[in-house]
């Protein structure tokens, strides 16, 4: 499971000492420091700091529960990096599958947080989906796939809930995809609001 921890305080490398050959008489000023080892583009802060906004989120338009929040949040922040997914959909596509419950199976075996069915997706998705990091990981790798197919998120997130082939098999099922998605981006508006990220149209 990928984890986080506090980065340790900035340290400020030694001044240098004044000398005859490095400053005259009339150099009054300090020797510049240097900057603090842990800037804000270290990749290991920037997910810190993403994690912890996330998991407020989640906290506040999910009510979901810090411990799972927190433990949650870092995973997600991380995985939809790698398959260059925005975090905040893939968080609504999660409470959309299974509400935060990591433990549920649907009645079509579909398994975990994203709900992915192992026998379609059990050559690129090796290993337990019962495990939170591979089953964020899957459904982030799926998520990716499907818009490289679909041109745009909405579809993307249809396909996600009938799969591409019966989206395009019939009006019906074309109808259950986008009602599927319509859901999810209600969720994901709740998020961004809940961060301040999108003012609420109701208001």
């Amino acid at each position: 499971m990928v984890t986080c921890t506090a980065l340790s305080a900035c340290t400020l490398l030694p001044q240098q000492k004044n000398s005859s050959q490095n400053h005259t008489s009339n150099n009054s000023n300090p020797p510049a420091r240097s900057p603090p080892l842990a800037q804000k583009n270290d990749p290991a802060r920037s997910l810190l700091n993403s994690a912890q906004q996330l998991a407020q989120g989640l906290q506040r338009a999910f009510n979901i529960s810090n411990r799972t929040a927190d433990r949650l949040a870092p995973i997600i922040i991380q995985q939809a990096r790698q398959y260059k997914v925005s975090p905040f959909l893939l968080a609504a596509l999660i409470m959309q599958e299974s509400s935060y419950r990591s433990n549920v199976k649907s009645s079509a075996g579909a398994i975990g947080l994203t709900q992915v069915i192992p026998k379609y997706w059990q050559s690129q998705c090796k290993g337990s989906l019962w495990q939170e990091s591979h089953n964020i990981q899957c459904g982030s790798y799926i998520l990716s796939i499907y818009n490289k197919q679909a041109g745009h998120w909405f579809k993307a997130l249809a396909y996600y809930n009938v799969g591409p082939s019966a989206y395009n098999s019939s009006q019906k099922m074309q109808q259950l995809g986008k009602k599927y998605a319509k859901s999810v981006t209600q969720h994901h508006q709740a998020l961004l609001i809940s961060l301040n990220l999108l003012k609420d149209p109701h208001l």
